[in-house]
């Protein structure tokens, strides 16, 4: 059946995304912790740079770090994001992917809490 195996390549894809980003150094590797008031700048300037901005739905602080909600992100959109994050030392502390069918397309919603690990 042709919509079981979409989802079969669709988790696959998914997989391969969080293997991408575990395999990204831990914060105190070559990276200098930041603190919350930093994240957010940080988050905020790689969106800009990223030009996210209007995929972007949410951008909050909250206890636990810096919560992201992005809509319609393509796959190489999200891993620009996590390459970036890597980058300036922040890490996802949490993050939940959906696919959207958009034409013969899989675009990513995707809400995410980016923080430090002090």
């Amino acid at each position: 059946d042709r919509s079981a195996m979409e989802a079969l390549r669709e988790s696959d894809t998914i997989i391969q995304s969080a293997s991408v980003y575990r395999s990204f150094p831990s914060v105190g590797q070559n990276t200098a912790p930041v603190s919350g008031v930093e994240a957010m700048s940080d988050v905020s300037r790689i969106v800009e740079e990223l030009k996210l901005r209007d995929k972007m739905q949410q951008l909050n602080s909250s206890p636990t770090g810096v919560s992201l909600q992005f809509e319609r992100l393509y796959k190489n959109e999200f891993f620009d994001l996590l390459s970036a994050l890597q980058k300036r030392g922040l890490t996802l502390k949490m993050v939940e992917m959906k696919a959207l069918p958009v034409a013969k397309e899989r675009l990513w919603s995707v809400s995410m809490i980016v923080g430090n690990d002090s």
